[in-house]
């Protein structure tokens, strides 16, 4: 049966490979779209085959190159810490003389229906999606079966260090954004950076556990009978407890904070924020009466307050933020200049308490 492939655009390797997940003596029609071109050099792509006798389902594919090894790993830590917890996920894999192919089942309870990232729903009007929809959304993320099952394997009770985040930091490139930024080949002398070569000293008790290592607002979905779905576990494994809170915490502030908001309005709530009682959903924001700004600001007290029961004390939070806000650096399509100012306030406040 001849397969015809709609919008083709893509390499003939990889929609070889797709055949082959798909199976072309079934399919007939498949329609895609190239979501995006992941970090681990792969392309996501979202797949719906027709046939003439059944309904049409839908599918999220990652292709890399053949000897990839991020996609192969991806594959064995889903088998092993995914594909065990929650019957919601499954793949199948594909191999052909060029390509890799990951194929795991959409984001929804039910295939024929639609999803949304959490990054789309915070983009939409709060009148189709109202602050206590959204807050709820990030509540049952954490309350899903895989978050479940994560939560109750065995905790390591280990001394949080930089170790813990090494692997999320590429120091060079980050340099090299901040030689960018500043204009200046001498970055050793910023602040931010004098703030996190200190930083890197500081030991704090905690723990590790299964975590998804990659919790940003576009790798979990939420479909039309609002349930929670992760995608992308490229870097699920064992890190630091706190890791997906803070990781989620920082995406919606660099990525959902309103652009047209003036950075220092921004850097005021960022002082706020550094106050203890912000672990409580329900804290009241005094620095600002923007409703637009406190919906956002509201999001983080709600994280805060699912993560605090995961730590012994705030600036173990504080520190996680410190390294997954400091990495953000490297990424020249958020606000820089406002990551740089939540780090340098945040490793004050560490640098004071722990040094």
């Amino acid at each position: 049966m001849m397969v015809e492939f709609i919008n083709k655009d893509l390499d003939h390797h990889i929609l070889k490979a797709i055949k082959l997940l798909f199976g072309a003596n079934k399919t007939n029609q498949i329609h895609y779209q190239i979501n995006s071109k992941g970090f681990t050099d792969s392309t996501v792509i979202s797949v719906q085959p027709f046939s003439n006798f059944e309904n049409p389902q839908k599918y999220i594919i990652k292709i890399g190159d053949r000897n990839n090894t991020k996609l192969l790993n991806e594959e064995e830590k889903f088998r092993k810490h995914v594909e065990t917890t929650d019957s919601s996920y499954s793949i199948e894999v594909q191999k052909t003389e060029k390509c890799f192919a990951i194929r795991y089942h959409y984001a929804t309870s039910d295939s024929e229906i639609e999803s949304k990232s959490f990054g789309g729903i915070l983009r939409s009007s709060k009148n189709d999606y109202p602050i206590s929809k959204r807050k709820s959304y990030i509540k049952k993320l954490f309350k899903t079966p895989t978050y479940k099952r994560w939560d109750s394997t065995e905790l390591d009770d280990i001394n949080i260090n930089y170790k813990n985040y090494r692997d999320f930091i590429n120091f060079d490139a980050i340099k090299n954004h901040l030689n960018k930024i500043y204009d200046s080949s001498d970055v050793d002398q910023l602040e931010v950076v004098d703030i996190f070569k200190k930083a890197k000293k500081i030991k704090l008790e905690g723990n590790t556990q299964i975590c998804h290592g990659d919790l940003h607002t576009e790798n979990f979905f939420i479909d039309e009978n609002e349930n929670a779905y992760l995608i992308d576990f490229g870097d699920v494994g064992r890190h630091h407890n706190i890791i997906d809170y803070a990781m989620l915490e920082t995406s919606i502030k660099l990525n959902h904070t309103p652009n047209y908001i003036p950075n220092d309005k921004l850097y005021k709530l960022e002082k706020e924020l550094l106050n203890d009682n912000t672990f409580n959903s329900n804290y009241s924001f005094k620095s600002t009466q923007r409703q637009d700004l406190v919906n956002v600001y509201s999001l983080i007290t709600t994280i805060r307050e699912l993560a605090a029961d995961k730590i012994n004390n705030p600036n173990e939070y504080f520190y996680s933020l410190f390294m997954l806000t400091f990495r953000q650096i490297r990424y020249d399509d958020l606000n820089q200049l406002y990551a740089i100012e939540i780090s340098e306030q945040i490793g004050r406040k560490l640098l004071k308490e722990l040094c």
